[in-house]
């Protein structure tokens, strides 16, 4: 931009410099091209067209508004008497209303009131035809529609102060008056001299009239205080597309200024967006004065003097509402002017807020103390997080990494040894897998040296498999001499005999050295305990107990009751001396452990050290001390799953004892309704209670017992309990207690037997045949699984498949027995009778051998028609081979009997195993008496079969009908009588419900065929008794009963033929002598 030469008198400054700071006026613009009076000459002195805005009364011919005013004569710029320069106020507004040329634009919707003359100034104008070469404005509207920057060009601005000043900005040159001041050539419109032409503004227009009527203030202070907040500014700025020096407005056009004017804004508000808000305007004005002062006087420069096109100022206005930064702004302008626009004036004296500069050095600035804010506050978090990288990790080391590589080498030790328990005692690989074992536990203690947890868990695997000093070293330690071995001290402190816990001590003068423990530098650095005894003994290894008492004086409470628990085992080999047990056995010394929690412990109430001393009883078999500590759980925590589980099993077992069910059916109850910790029982406990009722007879409960057998709460059936908590066995994962393994119900072997054991009670063999097979498959050791898949072989005759099965079980329980009680559901192998195998295995013998010719099927008519051995003709080979294995089974049959008195037996089993159940006894019972009946023995089958339980002989018919006939061959008639006559009677009932006979039916003959037998039989009692009418009456009975299923009796027809011959010929009457080798009837047995 061409540059004006500045007044002699004044030095290159800011040309908005003496706005409101001195009293002269400036210098007269030249003639108005716009003038409708007096033109004044040109000055001969280029001035600052805004000079003299701050002494707006003093009077001037030259101020081109100089006749718009209704005030005093104002100077020749018509802003003059806004008060730029104001230090407080960048739009300071004059301090009186006169000297404010818009002091009058409160309410531009009111008439206006002009001191000199009432009508318009500017009403001529619309008559204006063709505009004035001068019209700097291009008021014609000739000139191309310009964007609306008239609104965004003097937004209201908050005041400010200092540097911040809007004029305060100097120029790089400034225009001449005519070319600077848009208003300088509008001179003289007519009004008189002194006349304000926007004076009456305020209210000389209507809205749409008024070419200020969107001007509204800021709600922030508003620099136009004479200003109304209805007025609007978007009329009032000038065309800032116009050119200034294309056309100059002509007085005698026909339009007016306020019709250009008005044609002018329509022009801005249909580019420029219509118009500025108040919001807008305020964001404008705040960050105009954020903007440091060299920035801001550029911005305020650009727009003043029309440096930018309209579309860039449309473009500064919209950055500067969006709150743009004002490096933003500077670039902007920068591009827009084509010049390079700083924000602040490089080393200036003042700061980019324009705070003065005391120093140059840049530590002393604003930026460089943030800078060195910033130095400062990086260092500190530096320091601190290398501190904290450091300790973190320093612990994450120590407390993750070094645990966690040590617990893979302990894990994996304790892994090889379950594999280990696997195989045979004194096996090879059984022994490389515990030195393998015992490899990874050192490698464990070289990373972390004798830690509790794995010392414990050591122990407790090695328990677990029979390895019991290795068990002992690792959760006590290893000594010299063993307490109780030294020559000094009296045997009573050997371990299975003392009662008290050890209470050691490092001698005095030494303190813990983990060096002195592997034995590198010889036993003469060893490390000295003393106990109560007072007794020196070398520490040889450092277990559990030994590190929790010497190295970390503490008191770990897991080890206490790992000690209780391992000198509480129950294992044969634990503690049976010929099988090298014994050693460790104190079930005192156990219960003193157990109570070291409660004293040193400092857990008086701990359930699991309670829990242990109960099971200590409850070995002994001793149930009610049991069921006093498992009470004493309860009455801390009723819904404790361990002290409720505990009272249960105990009283299953008083159950056992006395057949009283009470207390185990009304305490299920309450734990399954009240307490509602059914889930939560064990799945030992669980499966023990499906055994419970699954044995349990339903039909004593209400009569004997007093027991409903529908629970009122849940409305189940006491018959539906085992089915129930079997699904509840296999849906139930646990942990166990001790090692934390999970055990799953899906996988619980003791959960399939007693599901198999519960189908097989409801007659569903196949079912229970799967299940006893999965629990066998499961559990190498539990013997009683293959037992019941060899008694199923034998009801359906596979007699070579159920000699396997039991050659199988037997190999099962020597193979394992030793170590039963290891786990909680060895209860149910150790209460096992193996006399149940030698006699499935003397029954396989017995039915074997006990048709008459081999193809006979005892299981129906006629092979169940066996007669004694006299009763048939000549024995061939086979026959007598057969004979032979009969009298064999009687020594198999003796076998097992002699299994529950056997005191050669462990200790465990004979404390814990059951009688043979009842049927199996009844079974054995007949089977030798049948045997000896056979072999003409009559007698010693009597003896067999005296005692038993009148229920028995009345529900089998086969054991009254071969009393009855060994009473007859012995002579003791009545007692043969009275039992043929039940049988009569039990057989005639039974016709009653069976309509017409069926001679295919097997049930049928059996029935028909007892009943034949009975009415020979009794007959011949009558005839022995002398009684020959009654003799014949039944003979003729059995002829006309046999003939009912189409059979014959010839025993019978004999008898009737030769009654009265038998006392010449000197023979008794022939009895129908046949006998089942079974006790069941043949409909049971094809049932099964």
């Amino acid at each position: 931009m061409d540059s004006e030469p500045a007044p002699t008198e004044l030095k290159e400054q800011d040309p908005f410099s003496d706005f409101g700071l001195s009293e002269e006026t400036s210098a007269v613009p030249p003639s108005d091209d716009f003038s409708f009076g007096e033109e004044s000459p040109a000055p001969t002195t280029v001035s600052d067209p805004f000079a003299g805005l701050d002494e707006m009364t003093a009077p001037s011919s030259d101020d081109p508004f100089a006749d718009l005013t209704d005030t005093s004569p104002v100077e020749s710029d018509p802003f003059g008497g806004t008060d730029f320069g104001s230090v407080n106020d960048d739009f300071g507004s004059s301090s009186t209303p006169e000297a404010d040329p818009f002091a009058d634009m409160d309410t531009f919707t009111s008439i206006p009131e002009s001191a000199g003359d009432s009508s318009d100034p500017f009403v001529g104008m619309d008559g204006l035809e063709t505009p004035s070469e001068g019209d700097e404005f291009d008021l014609s509207g000739t000139a191309p529609t310009s964007t609306d920057g008239g609104d965004e060009l003097m937004p209201p601005s908050p005041s400010g102060a200092g540097d911040d000043d809007f004029f305060s900005s100097p120029a790089d040159s400034g225009p001449s008056s005519t070319e600077s001041d848009p208003f300088a050539d509008f001179g003289d419109l007519g009004p008189p001299t002194g006349q304000d032409p926007f004076s009456n503004l305020a209210s000389s227009a209507t809205v749409s009239e008024d070419p200020f009527a969107d001007f509204v203030p800021s709600i922030e202070e508003d620099t136009l205080s004479d200003i109304s907040g209805d007025s609007s500014f978007e009329s009032f700025s000038p065309d800032l597309e116009s050119d200034a020096g294309e056309e100059v407005f002509d007085s005698g056009s026909s339009f007016g200024l306020e019709a250009d004017l008005q044609g002018l804004a329509n022009e801005e508000k249909q580019d420029i967006d219509k118009g500025l808000k108040d919001e807008e305007l305020a964001i404008i004005q705040k960050e105009i004065l954020r903007y440091p002062p060299t920035l801001r006087r550029a911005v305020i420069d650009s727009i003043v003097q029309d440096r930018l096109t309209p579309r860039d100022q449309k473009g500064l206005l919209e950055l500067i509402k969006i709150e743009s930064s004002p490096q933003e702004i500077a670039d902007f302008l920068s591009g827009a002017l084509g010049e390079t626009i700083f924000v602040s004036q490089k080393m200036s004296g003042f700061s980019k807020d324009g705070v003065p500069i005391i120093s140059t050095d840049p530590v002393y600035t604003k930026e460089g103390l943030q800078r060195q804010r910033k130095v400062i506050r990086r260092t500190i978090i530096s320091i601190a997080a290398t501190i904290f990288l450091v300790v973190g990790g320093t612990l994450f080391y120590r407390n993750f990494i070094i645990p966690n590589q040590a617990a893979q080498y302990y894990e994996q030790g304790l892994m090889l040894i379950r594999e280990a328990g696997v195989y045979p005692k004194n096996s090879e690989t059984r022994k490389k897998k515990f030195f393998e074992a015992e490899e990874s536990f050192a490698r464990g203690e070289n990373i972390l040296p004798n830690h509790l947890k794995y010392l414990n868990l050591y122990g407790v695997e090695y328990t677990r498999v029979e390895e019991y000093d290795r068990a002992f070293e690792k959760l006590f330690g290893k000594v010299s001499p063993d307490f109780g071995a030294g020559r000094e001290e009296p045997s009573s402190n050997a371990w299975d005999k003392r009662e008290k816990v050890p209470i050691i001590t490092l001698a005095k003068g030494q303190v813990w050295d983990n060096t002195k423990l592997s034995g590198k530098n010889g036993s003469e650095n060893r490390m000295i305990l003393i106990a109560q005894d007072g007794i020196q003994r070398k520490i040889m290894k450092a277990g559990a107990y030994i590190v929790m008492r010497l190295e970390k004086q503490t008191h770990d409470n897991p080890t206490y009751k790992n000690l209780g628990r391992f000198h509480s085992s129950i294992m044969p080999s634990f503690t049976e001396p010929f099988l090298g047990g014994g050693k460790y056995k104190n079930d005192q010394l156990a219960i003193n452990f157990f109570k070291q929690v409660y004293t040193d412990g400092n857990e008086p109430y701990d359930e699991e050290s309670t829990a242990g001393i109960a099971k200590i009883y409850y070995n002994r078999r001793e149930f009610g001390k049991a069921a006093s500590f498992y009470n004493k759980i309860v009455e801390i925590d009723p819904s404790s799953s361990v002290g409720q589980g505990g009272l249960l099993s105990t009283y299953i077992e008083m159950w056992k004892e006395d057949g009283n069910p009470q207390f185990v059916i009304n305490h299920h109850r309450q734990i399954k309704n009240n307490l509602n910790i059914e889930k939560e029982l064990s799945l030992h406990v669980l499966s023990k209670l499906a055994s419970f009722y699954t044995d349990l007879n339903k039909k004593e409960l209400r009569i004997r017992y007093n027991i409903n057998p529908t629970d009122q709460v849940s409305g189940m059936e006491v018959n539906d309990n085992a089915l129930e908590i079997l699904n509840l066995i296999y849906h139930k994962t646990e942990k166990d207690p001790v090692t934390g393994t999970e055990i799953e119900g899906s996988q619980y072997a003791e959960g399939y037997y007693q599901r198999g054991r519960y189908f097989a009670s409801i007659k569903e063999s196949i079912q229970a045949r799967r299940f006893f097979e999965k629990a066998a498959a499961l559990d190498p050791a539990h013997y009683l699984a293959s037992t019941e898949l060899a008694e199923n072989a034998i009801r359906l005759a596979n007699f070579a498949e159920a000699d396997k099965l039991l050659n199988e079980s037997l190999k099962r329980f020597e193979n394992y027995k030793q170590s039963y009680g290891a786990r909680e559901e060895d209860e149910t192998l150790i209460q096992g009778n193996i006399g149940r195998i030698y006699f499935d295995k003397a029954r396989i013998q017995y039915l074997s051998a006990a048709g008459i010719h081999e193809k006979d099927k005892i299981t129906e008519f006629p092979g169940r028609k066996i007669y004694p051995f006299r009763a048939r003709t000549a024995m061939d080979a086979s026959a007598k081979t057969r004979s032979m294995e009969l009298k064999n089974s009687l020594d198999g049959f003796s076998k097992a009997e002699s299994v529950q008195t056997d005191e050669k037996e462990f200790t465990l089993i004979r404390r814990w195993r059951t009688p043979l159940p009842l049927e199996i006894q009844r079974e054995l019972r007949y089977f030798k008496g049948w045997v000896d009946y056979m072999n003409g023995d009559f007698a010693a089958s009597l003896n067999e079969w005296v005692g038993f339980e009148d229920e028995d002989e009345y529900n089998h018919s086969t054991l009254l009908m071969g009393k009855a006939n060994a009473f007859f061959y012995t002579g003791q008639y009545k007692a043969s009588l009275g039992n043929y006559l039940k049988v009569q009677d039990n057989m005639e009932e039974r016709l009653l419900n069976m309509g017409l006979p069926k001679s295919d039916d097997p049930y049928h003959q059996e029935v028909y065929q007892t009943l034949v037998a009975a009415y020979n039989n009794i007959g011949a009692v009558y005839e022995k008794q002398g009684n020959t009418a009654e003799a014949l009456k039944h003979y003729w009975k059995a002829i006309e009963t046999a003939r009912k299923i189409n059979e014959i009796s010839e025993i019978a027809m004999s008898n009737k033929d030769l009654i009265f011959k038998k006392e010449a010929i000197g023979q008794d009457p022939l009895l129908e002598d046949w006998l089942s080798p079974t006790l069941d009837s043949v409909k049971k047995l094809a049932r099964e």
